[in-house]
């Protein structure tokens, strides 16, 4: 079950379940990664469409921060129990000393990771630290064969859990661009300062101020040079969750997406122009008097072109999303939805071409299309529409010859 927060998914969750979710990730033949929201990562994705892609691909959305227990409650959709990225981590050291999975740390101030490593291998009796290095001298501007050095010494290592302590958002978008490259990575976790925790470069709150998430005011005291960030994660969070909730009381926006087959069993995927992320599939808006079919054969036509179809049937999973409190870098007819609805409910439609039609949409935006085999649509489809891919595997296959 997750809690959405200014449009970033939240798993309510426990270490105790998120340590056996670890585990069957290592043991699966899928690679995974993880991220630990907290309320400065959540204001940073709220105005940034990709880190908020990323954050909501992660397989587990973590609570690391008492603002986001707050919030949850507050939104009526609570979570209790937090999951900080330290306290997991030290978990997760003694779960791999058991179970002897292999670790490498990346990141980190200094020489951290290379500290970090020899006080886990005096505290760990077996534990299996196999690669631990700062990596990079400038996250913010990584050089290909400096970033191709660093993924070798990871394969060399042959480590199944990747710490990445850089920090949000650069830890989070490396994971995404990189854990394709390293394919003995089981589980990525962007932890933030973990590593200089584990080598004693930084010290957390004491205890007392965890319990009642006041780790904020530790910090103003302790380093008062963050006090932007910190103001960020108090006030400007507080602010914008109240608004988040006035934003919820909209409705969501009917939304119909086509998934056109051919006779070669091809699936139809779509280019506009403003997308940043690559295909997707037709779709489109219910407008008023007309019903989803209506809408579904309008919507087709206008961005394909297409009138021979027939409709075979819907997935039987509704796909509801929210949209973010204010949209950027879309055409201006559009941010008009934004002020009547918080979000879309799509239903989709799969449906078959009866005719050898040619490509010919009516719309300017659409710039491209491409017809994909079902294998291709996860590394072809936008990232953002991880779910929607999901819903249509899971039924795909009752309407392929």
């Amino acid at each position: 079950m997750k809690t959405n927060i200014l449009t970033v998914n939240i798993d309510n969750i426990n270490y105790e379940k998120t340590l056996e979710k670890i585990q069957e990730f290592i043991n699966d033949d899928k690679q995974h990664y993880i991220v630990t929201p907290n309320p400065e990562i959540i204001l940073k994705a709220a105005k940034d469409l990709k880190y908020r892609m990323i954050l909501n691909n992660a397989d587990l959305s973590l609570p690391d921060g008492f603002g986001i227990i707050l919030a949850s409650i507050f939104l009526g959709n609570p979570i209790y129990t937090r999951v900080t990225g330290s306290d997991l981590s030290n978990r997760l050291f003694k779960l791999a000393n058991d179970k002897q999975y292999k670790i490498f740390l990346l990141g980190g101030m200094g020489d951290s990771a290379q500290t970090a490593k020899t006080k886990l291998e005096l505290k760990y009796k077996d534990i299996k630290v196999v690669g631990a290095t700062s990596g990079f001298e400038n996250i913010k501007d990584i050089k290909a064969e400096e970033n191709e050095s660093i993924i070798n010494s990871i394969n060399n290592s042959g480590a199944q859990i990747l710490f990445v302590g850089y920090g949000a958002p650069f830890q989070e978008q490396w994971i995404f661009d990189n854990l394709s490259k390293m394919q003995n990575v089981k589980v990525a976790l962007g932890i933030g300062g973990v590593i200089d925790f584990a080598s004693g470069y930084a010290t957390r709150a004491p205890k007392i101020f965890r319990c009642i998430g006041m780790e904020w005011f530790w910090r103003l005291i302790t380093e008062p040079y963050r006090i932007d960030r910190i103001f960020n994660a108090v006030v400007i969070f507080s602010w914008n969750v109240l608004k988040w909730k006035i934003h919820l009381l909209k409705p969501f926006r009917k939304n119909i997406v086509a998934v056109i087959i051919n006779d070669n069993n091809e699936i139809l995927a779509i280019k506009e122009k403003f997308d940043k992320f690559g295909y997707r599939f037709p779709q489109g808006g219910v407008e008023k008097n007309e019903d989803q079919k209506q809408a579904l054969l309008r919507e087709v036509y206008e961005e394909t072109g297409f009138s021979k179809l027939k409709i075979l049937g819907t997935a039987n999973k509704v796909i509801s999303y929210y949209w973010p409190m204010e949209w950027k870098d879309i055409p201006k007819d559009k941010k008009t939805y934004n002020k009547q609805f918080c979000g879309q409910k799509q239903t989709v439609y799969f449906l078959k071409m009866t005719e050898n039609e040619k490509f010919n949409p009516q719309e300017e935006e659409i710039e491209d299309h491409k017809w994909l085999k079902k294998e291709e649509l996860e590394n072809i489809i936008m990232p953002i529409k991880k779910q929607l891919i999901e819903v249509i595997l899971d039924e795909i296959d009752k309407y392929l010859k």
